[in-house]
């Protein structure tokens, strides 16, 4: 009998977070028939240049970007240090290049009352979140 009291708290705490996670995750799912307003280097830089964009791939984070002026950046992924890039515009397209890294290419838009970010190989992710502040790139320091 004590098992059988446990049970249904379990059954109901794991549908909550199954649901939970599931609603999270649909945050980033794209209606390809929605039309796509494409933004350009002008728009890009009122946007975004001194503010860090964060970035989500099917609801979970995927990594962090800060645009300085002169078309530069700073990116980090979900796990790892940053680093330091340039871009440049051109068709619709953005390019950013980091040392050490092939370049990697997308197009900014609008659609469905967010920006989202596509790469030119159809990876797509969801800008989230535009903070007017840097980059945290200091390591943590733990006593």
């Amino acid at each position: 009998m004590p098992h059988r009291l446990l049970i249904l708290p379990l059954l109901l705490l794991s549908s909550l977070l199954f649901f939970a996670g599931s609603a999270a995750a649909q945050q980033d799912v794209f209606v390809p028939e929605v039309e796509r307003r494409y933004i350009d280097a002008e728009e890009f830089r009122a946007r975004f240049e001194n503010h860090t964009v964060h970035l989500t791939f099917r609801g979970r984070h995927y990594g962090s970007e800060y645009y300085l002026p002169g078309d530069r950046s700073i990116w980090i992924a979900a796990e790892g240090p940053c680093e330091d890039g340039v871009w440049d515009y051109a068709q619709t397209v953005f390019c950013f290049r980091y040392p050490g890294h092939s370049e990697s290419c997308w197009r900014v838009f609008e659609a469905q009352g967010s920006f989202w970010a596509e790469s030119v190989q159809g990876l797509l992710l969801r800008i989230v979140a535009v903070e007017a502040r840097p980059l945290n790139c200091q390591p943590e320091l733990f006593s």
